[in-house]
C-alpha cells in the first residue's frame, strides 16, 4: 500500500496545518503545550523535556497557561461570588514621601459639610470653588497638591455624585486635572451652558430694582457659566441695553454723553464704581412701594 500511495491525491488538512504552526511557535520560546501543563502543576519545570531556562514571553506565558488550569478546577459558585481584588477606587493616589501625613478627622468633616449631590440646583463651579479653597489650607513637606486633593475628593461627593465617582473604571483618574474635568463634563453638560447663555442673552432689569441689585444679579449669571464665551464688550452691550430708561440716562450723564464711547474695560469699571456707590448710599426709604 505505501509504494502505491501517491502524495497527490492527500488533501490538505487545515487542523494539521495549525497544530503543526502552534507547535512550532512553542517550541521557538520553549512554552510548554497543555498537555504537560498536568507535569508543570506537579512541581516539575522539566515536564516539556526543554528545560527550564524560559524566555519572558514564555514565563508570561506560562502564569496564563497556569491560571487557565487553575480556574478549570474551580467550583462553578467561586465564579459567582465577589471579591476583594475587584474592589478598586476610580482615584489612582499618588504616592507620599512624607512618612507623617494623614488627614485631620476635622479636616474631613469640612469637605463633607459642603458635599456635591449633583442636584439641579447645584453648581459644579461652586463646588469645585469651594473645595479648592479648603484644600489650599492644607500644606505638607513632601505632599502636593494633587495627592491632597485626590485622597479627599471622594468625601466631597454625595448620591448621585458619589454613585457617579465609583461607577468609573478603577484607577482610571490619575490626576486632578482628569477628575475636574470629568465632574463638570458629568454635571455641567452642553445643554447647561447653552441655557445660561440664553438667560444672559435674554437678561432684563426688574422693576424698581438698582443699579447695585441689577449688576450684582448680573455677574451672579455670567459668573455661573465661566466658559459661555462671551466678549467683554458684549457683556456691556447686554447688560446696558437691559436696562430701564432711568439707569441709562443716569449711566449716559456720568460717562459725560454715552457709555457707548467709552472701551470696554473703561465702562465695565464705571458700572462697577456706580454700582458700588449705589450700594453705599442706598436707603430703604428711597425704594418705590
Amino acid at each position: 500500500m505505501l509504494r502505491s500511495f501517491s502524495l497527490g491525491n492527500l488533501e490538505f488538512d487545515p487542523e494539521i496545518d495549525r497544530t503543526f504552526h502552534r507547535r512550532l511557535r512553542e517550541r521557538r520560546i520553549n512554552i510548554p503545550n497543555p498537555d504537560t501543563m498536568e507535569g508543570i502543576r506537579n512541581g516539575n519545570p522539566n515536564a516539556d523535556g526543554e528545560g527550564n531556562n524560559l524566555h519572558p514571553a514564555a514565563d508570561q506565558a506560562n502564569n496564563q497557561l497556569q491560571q487557565v488550569v487553575a480556574d478549570r478546577n474551580r467550583p462553578m459558585w467561586e465564579f459567582f461570588m465577589p471579591t476583594v481584588e475587584r474592589v478598586a477606587p476610580s482615584i489612582a493616589w499618588p504616592a507620599i514621601q512624607a512618612n507623617n501625613f494623614e488627614l485631620k478627622p476635622a479636616l474631613i468633616q469640612m469637605v463633607q459639610v459642603n458635599q456635591y449631590g449633583g442636584g439641579v440646583s447645584e453648581d459644579p463651579h461652586d463646588h469645585l470653588t469651594n473645595f479648592l479653597q479648603i484644600c489650599a489650607t492644607i500644606k505638607s513637606n513632601g505632599v502636593s497638591d494633587d495627592a491632597i486633593r485626590l485622597r479627599l475628593f471622594p468625601f466631597a461627593l454625595r448620591d448621585k455624585a458619589k454613585s457617579w465617582l465609583n461607577s468609573l473604571p478603577a484607577h482610571s483618574l490619575t490626576s486632578w486635572d482628569q477628575v475636574a474635568r470629568k465632574f463638570l463634563e458629568q454635571f455641567f453638560p452642553p445643554n447647561k451652558t447653552i441655557q445660561l447663555r440664553n438667560e444672559i442673552f435674554s437678561f432684563r432689569q426688574y422693576e424698581g430694582e438698582s443699579l447695585y441689585e441689577v449688576w450684582q444679579r448680573f455677574k451672579e449669571l455670567l459668573r455661573r457659566c465661566p466658559h459661555n464665551g462671551i466678549s467683554l464688550h458684549d457683556v456691556i452691550r447686554i447688560f446696558y441695553t437691559s436696562l430701564g430708561d432711568q439707569l441709562k440716562t443716569m449711566i449716559d450723564a456720568v460717562a459725560c454723553g454715552s457709555l457707548m464711547k467709552k472701551s470696554a474695560p473703561d465702562a465695565y469699571d464705571l458700572i462697577e464704581e456706580m454700582a458700588t456707590n449705589t450700594f453705599n448710599w442706598h436707603s430703604e426709604r428711597n425704594r418705590p412701594r
